[in-house]
């Protein structure tokens, strides 16, 4: 990183452990656990009908570093590593799990962090793969 401090997803000061706790952080718990929940919740109706599908929901940002999102990318990199590890325990009971992992999408999510971090979605380090 430079040698710079973890930043929050806001150029006014470096990311603290306050922010990583902060109801705007608790993306951890969303992305994460809900999607941990949601796996635990189908896999047995899935089991008992003989096998299935789950299909998680990661972004690059959870493969490709960028500043300014730790929160976000640390919780899909997260979706990623979990996705992972269920196909393979739950793979033997025939069910499938894989995560679609887009790119930039135009949404309000988006548009607040080419604001708030003052570049814009093309000078993004999430579409440079090189």
């Amino acid at each position: 990183m430079r040698g710079q401090r973890i930043r929050r997803s806001t150029k006014s000061r470096p990311m603290e452990a306050r922010d990583w706790q902060s109801p705007t952080t608790q993306i951890m718990a969303i992305n994460v656990t809900g999607t941990f929940l949601g796996a635990e919740l189908v896999a047995p109706y899935l089991r008992k009908q003989g096998g299935g599908s789950i299909i998680n929901m990661s972004s690059v940002a959870g493969v490709r570093g960028s500043a300014n999102h730790t929160a976000y990318g640390a919780s899909k990199g997260a979706v990623s590593l979990l996705t992972m590890h269920l196909a393979a325990e739950l793979g033997p009971d025939n069910i499938r799990v894989n995560a679609v992992t887009p790119t930039l999408v135009k949404t309000g999510m988006l548009e607040y962090a080419v604001t708030d971090t003052g570049t814009s979605a093309e000078d993004s380090n999430w579409l440079r793969f090189s």
